[in-house]
């Protein structure tokens, strides 16, 4: 590499500039990509090799090394020096308050705007754009490039969860680790540490022809139409020591269903001295059938009282 025509030999200061590009959240992963190929070529590594690492094009990390040396000297930030060029053609007509504008109606819901729609569509975008009279005219292809330079994806969403703060939080954490990390220890002393949860909603789904088996030339075939049976549920426990899984299926998941696979578990390992169930704060994980049951798995002969009976 360092014989090569097209070196780069950074300052202490870019290095420091490049490897906090890096290391921010929310850095674009294209600039990521082209400060790690500089950071890579300046350590002496061969293109080859920083193509094979970062799962790139040779032809990526040459153009990069000499987009690099090309901005050497000019008055650029790092991120400027790492950023698309400019693309050819006449610059926008557009005000950075016209600009503003749309990318705000693109980041809200289009219910807002009465649009019958989930997501924005370049098509929808620019009609709703063109009615509000932000610009006199403006194309799909020219909003969905506007999208695409922001890194705005109006088309992909994802899951996020907004937990709800908990004081307790640290406690519980620690009490749960404690129960899966001395659980080999407690299943030598007859001890059963079991993590149980369920999965609902389960398609019961029958395919209408059966499948065909492979044959020399033609590959197994599957019959694509079905016929629904409904919904199962599936509870199972995982035993934290062993790795051993129990599970039923049943048709529907009530406080009743759940204490009744506790005590199939309990059954199960009759032979257990203690037993430490590790579940999640689902209703149904701690109902008042599954209380009663407990207290009465462990002996206890005190009156508990009556669910939403004051006292209880």
């Amino acid at each position: 590499m360092r014989g090569s025509k097209h070196t780069i030999s950074l300052s202490r200061e870019e290095r420091e500039e490049l490897e906090q590009v890096c290391r921010r959240h929310n850095t674009p992963q294209k600039l990521v990509r082209r400060a790690r190929i500089v950071l890579l070529a300046d350590a002496g590594q061969q293109y080859g090799k920083i193509a094979r690492q970062l799962g790139l094009q040779p032809t990526i990390v040459t153009t990069w090394v000499k987009r690099w040396n090309g901005t050497a000297g000019k008055e650029l930030s790092v991120v400027e020096r790492l950023s698309d060029l400019p693309r050819p053609g006449a610059p926008d007509t557009f005000t950075p308050e016209q600009l503003c504008q749309i990318v705000a109606i693109a980041c809200e819901s289009p219910a807002v705007y009465g649009r019958p729609i989930t997501h924005w569509t370049p098509r929808e975008l620019r009609d709703e754009v063109l009615k509000q009279g932000i610009v006199a005219t403006i194309s799909e292809r020219h909003i969905g490039r506007m999208l695409n330079q922001r890194e705005l994806r109006p088309h992909k969403w994802r899951y996020w969860l907004n937990g709800n703060p908990d004081e307790h939080k640290d406690e519980k954490i620690q009490d749960i680790s404690e129960v899966y990390q001395q659980a080999p220890q407690r299943e030598q002393e007859q001890e059963l540490s079991m993590s149980v949860d369920e999965k609902t909603g389960i398609q019961a789904l029958e395919r209408k022809a059966p499948t065909k088996p492979m044959r020399p030339g033609q590959d197994e075939k599957m019959e694509f139409n079905y016929e629904r049976h409904g919904t199962q549920a599936l509870l199972a426990g995982f035993n934290v020591a062993t790795g051993e899984v129990i599970g039923e299926c049943r048709d529907t998941r009530t406080e009743e269903d759940f204490v009744d696979f506790i005590d199939h578990l309990v059954k199960t390992h009759a032979d257990r001295r203690k037993y430490r169930f590790v579940v999640d704060n689902l209703n149904t994980h701690k109902s008042a059938s599954l209380v009663r049951y407990v207290a009465n798995v462990s002996g206890v002969e005190d009156d508990l009282g009556v669910k939403g009976k004051k006292g209880s």
